[in-house]
Order: structure tokens, then C-alpha cells, then sequence
């Protein structure tokens, strides 16, 4: 009917190893005049998205406060401005925005993939005349590598195969710009996919600093996996 229910302010996107385009699970909204109170829409009751907004198909909302599940994506908050591996390119982005596509097959919303052009950034922050000239650089979303200590506070099950394709001195050169938190969890996924033995190749070809960092987010039992990989002195050196 045109009636305003609430304000949009997430995507909620179910991101798993099977999903290569993560499907969108709903909206996050909250309530005019109720600050702070979140609730969920589902995607099955969502007609339409728009530049101008969001037309429900249904006049029924469950109001219950939104609690996310596993394997949820949040695409403002866990996403946006947040560094990921761009694969093909081999180099490390950082999200300005993230596109949206319509699956004609199933008929859903997907994204698309991340957005890390500098006109993207002016558009969020309202200066769209500025980008007017500016061109786009989507990277698509097979291509990324997003990582799951992004988002601690639930469980993502997600595929690190196109990341262990790479050559351990690219990888070091990913994870030296990337940050120990992350660099991390590359090595354990290396170690599961690829072996201890690319695992420590990759982690020998870090600065000594980050070496420690990196080993020190592991398990006690993968370290020394990782460890007894490595040639004896770049061991001794990184023990020390």
C-alpha cells in the first residue's frame, strides 16, 4: 500500500562453501521512534529491491528481535571497508561496496561481488557528482577470499581451495599485507588443503615478526606440524 514499516539498515547473506554466489537471506530493519531495536525480514516476503527501497509482498511482519544463525553475513557491517583477497588479481582489496545481482534461474538475490573502486566510496558517502566520471572495479564474488575471522561471533563454513592455488611466495606477500588475524587463517587452510609442507614454505617466506604472529593463532598441535616442516635454521629463528 505504500506504508513505511521500518528502515533498511543490513543485507543478511547465508555465505557457505556450497555458495559460490552467497544468496541473500533477508533484511535487517529497524523501527521508526524504537532506536536500537532490530528485527528480521525474511527474503520470501521481499517483492522488490530498488535504488529507492524495499516493497514487501506480505502486510505480516514477525517483529521477534534479530538474533542471526550461523554461517549469516552481515554485508554492511562484517563486509563493507573490511580487507579481502582478490584472487585472480593476487593482491589484497579493501570492500567499498558490494553489488547485488537477480539469479534468473532461481529467482533471487545473490551478491554479485565487491566493489573497491574509489567512485563507489564517494557515492556512499553522498558525493555522487564527484564519481560521476569515475569508473566502477567489481571484482566478482568467485574471485574473492573472504575470511571467517571477520566474523567471530558465528560459524562460517567457507572454502579456501582458490587461495591454496597460489605459490607460497604470493601467499606471503597476501598475508604480509593482510595481518596476522588473517595470515592465520590462510596457514591453517593451506595446511588442511595443500599439506604442512606448502603451509610452512608459505609461512617461511613471511618477515620475521609476522612469522611469530601468525603461528601464535595456531593450535598448539598445527604449530608444531607446521613447525617440524620447516628447514631447521628459519625453525630455530622463529622459536627464538
Amino acid at each position: 500500500s505504500g506504508e513505511m514499516v521500518g528502515k533498511l539498515t543490513d543485507l543478511v547473506v547465508r555465505m557457505h562453501e556450497s555458495e559460490t554466489f552467497p544468496p541473500l537471506s533477508g533484511l535487517v530493519t529497524t523501527v521508526p521512534g524504537r532506536r536500537g531495536f532490530r528485527f528480521f525480514i525474511h527474503i520470501s516476503d521481499i517483492a522488490e529491491i530498488t535504488r529507492q527501497g524495499v516493497r514487501l509482498k506480505t502486510d505480516k511482519l514477525d517483529l521477534a528481535p534479530f538474533a542471526r544463525r550461523d554461517s549469516e553475513v552481515l554485508l554492511g557491517r562484517d563486509v563493507l571497508d573490511k580487507q579481502l583477497v582478490d584472487i585472480n588479481g593476487r593482491r589484497v582489496i579493501r570492500v567499498n561496496d558490494v553489488t547485488l545481482t537477480l539469479d534468473p534461474v532461481s529467482n533471487s538475490y545473490r551478491v554479485g561481488g565487491a566493489d573497491v573502486s574509489t567512485a563507489s566510496l564517494l557515492e556512499r558517502l553522498g558525493l555522487r557528482g564527484l564519481a560521476r566520471n569515475m569508473t566502477h572495479e567489481v571484482i566478482p564474488w568467485d574471485s574473492v577470499q573472504f575470511f571467517a575471522s571477520e566474523v567471530p561471533v558465528v560459524k562460517l563454513k567457507l572454502s579456501y581451495d582458490k587461495l591454496a592455488r597460489l605459490h607460497p611466495v604470493e601467499l606471503a606477500e597476501i598475508i604480509n599485507d593482510l595481518g596476522y588475524q588473517q595470515g592465520g587463517e590462510m596457514i591453517a587452510a593451506l595446511a588442511d588443503i595443500q599439506g604442512d609442507a606448502v603451509a610452512a614454505d608459505t609461512v617461511e617466506e613471511l618477515d620475521p615478526e609476522l612469522q611469530a604472529a601468525v603461528i601464535g593463532t595456531l593450535s598448539v598441535e598445527d604449530a608444531a606440524d607446521i613447525l617440524e616442516e620447516m628447514e631447521p635454521d628459519e625453525a630455530a629463528d622463529l622459536l627464538s
